[in-house]
């Protein structure tokens, strides 16, 4: 009797310790939950230079930009003046705002290093962009196990598979799946060529990828030549195949 006493004893001091750590690790999964929300702002730039909110970005969202030429020329090195008001907005939204003022666009080749062009350059720049998709490529296999079956001895001594609501008295009977039972279609992303394709067809399909452009899939790295334009649109792409593989 003492050992039991013992046992409800500690469980009684235990279960408060357990509770904490459960809340605490249910805490610890939300805060990383809300660190994935892309932090938001409310600008307030009114008819200020264009290197004013470039410098207020850089502060308060950690980007870093480059402008090229042709897009300093085009907003004057800067001089140039925007108008972005808004609320909750990310940094990536004020970015859209400001430049489309001034017929210039952006794309972000490494995360927080921003790239400041003209809308001719996005659209028709050539570069080239490295992605690695050797996790959408792996099959996921799926094992079927046998199946059972409740059964009960008929009137002749033979296995009977009882119906619902009857009792078994016989035990389970198994069933091995046949060969090739638990083979499942390959999904298109797992096949390089299929996956090739999606990615062509979803970024413009053959108008949008003409001379000079080129797609090269090479021990799971994926080879893109193409317009920063096209690039944005694959990269896009390529994150919501990751999201569903």
């Amino acid at each position: 009797m003492r050992w039991i006493a013992s046992l409800i004893a500690l469980a009684c001091l235990t279960g408060p310790v357990w509770a904490e750590a459960a809340k605490a690790d249910a805490g610890a999964a939300k805060d990383k939950k809300e660190a994935k929300k892309e932090k938001v702002f409310s600008p307030a730039f009114d008819d200020a230079p264009l290197a004013d909110l470039l410098e207020w970005l850089t502060r308060e969202a950690g980007l870093e930009y480059d402008l090229t030429k042709a897009a300093q020329k085009l907003s004057k090195s800067g001089l140039e003046k925007i108008r972005v008001i808004g609320k909750d907005l990310t940094a990536r939204e004020i970015m859209d705002q400001a430049l489309a003022q001034l017929g210039l666009s952006w794309a972000e080749k490494v995360p927080g290093q921003i790239k400041i062009m003209t809308a001719a350059e996005y659209a028709k720049e050539v570069v080239l962009e490295l992605y690695d998709v050797r996790d959408l490529l792996v099959e996921v296999h799926d094992f079927a196990g046998p199946e059972s079956d409740w059964i009960k001895k008929g009137e002749n001594g033979e296995s009977v598979k009882i119906g619902k609501g009857e009792r078994s008295e016989g035990g389970h009977s198994f069933r091995e799946p046949e060969v090739g039972e638990a083979e499942r279609p390959k999904k298109p992303i797992e096949d390089p060529e299929k996956l090739k394709q999606l990615l062509r067809d979803g970024s413009g399909g053959d108008d949008a990828w003409g001379e000079g452009t080129s797609m090269d899939l090479i021990n799971g790295i994926l080879y893109v030549k193409a317009p920063w334009k096209i690039q944005h649109k694959v990269r896009k792409l390529l994150n919501q195949f990751h999201q569903f593989k």
